[in-house]
């Protein structure tokens, strides 16, 4: 079997090459991308691709009418790359900020449901909280200050 450094040579020259579709059609992996607010929202790396992950599944093959989605810890290892461990952590934070609900069926795989409206909360309170700090930063850029240090008078 060829590698891909042997099928396309070029690309251990051109690292401007590898763009998502070229690995896409090489490995036949989709991305997993995702806002680095959601990280701000949920204090956590692996939340924050759990979440993300969750999402594009929700946007992709969508809920039951009451809004739940099953996915095994199998599925979502191969898929995410996160162990049983960290999907476990995930999930336990993701729950803890109210982002995230679960059930289980009797015989039935666990199922999840996001909580869209507290997402949005949490979401807005970051970027203004984002806004506040961007401004402060801004406000004490703008000061002038003395030789010592000191604002001028």
């Amino acid at each position: 079997m060829l590698s891909p450094s042997n099928t396309y040579p070029a690309l251990q020259d051109d690292a401007q090459a590898l763009s998502p579709s070229l690995l896409l059609e090489l490995f036949g992996q989709t991305p997993i991308a995702f806002h680095p607010i959601y990280v701000d929202v949920t204090g956590s790396l692996t939340a924050a691709l759990w979440l993300a992950y969750a999402a594009y599944h929700v946007a992709e093959s969508g809920t039951d009418p009451e809004g739940w989605f099953q996915k095994s810890q199998e599925e979502w290892a191969l898929e995410t790359r996160l162990t049983r461990r960290e999907q476990e952590s995930a999930r336990a934070r993701l729950r803890e900020l109210g982002l995230l609900q679960e059930r289980r069926g009797l015989n039935q795989p666990l199922s999840y449901r996001l909580v869209t409206a507290r997402l949005v909360e949490l979401l807005e309170a970051a970027c203004s909280q984002q806004r506040e700090h961007t401004a402060a930063r801004t406000e004490s850029a703008a000061e002038p200050s003395g030789s010592n240090g000191s604002p001028r008078r």
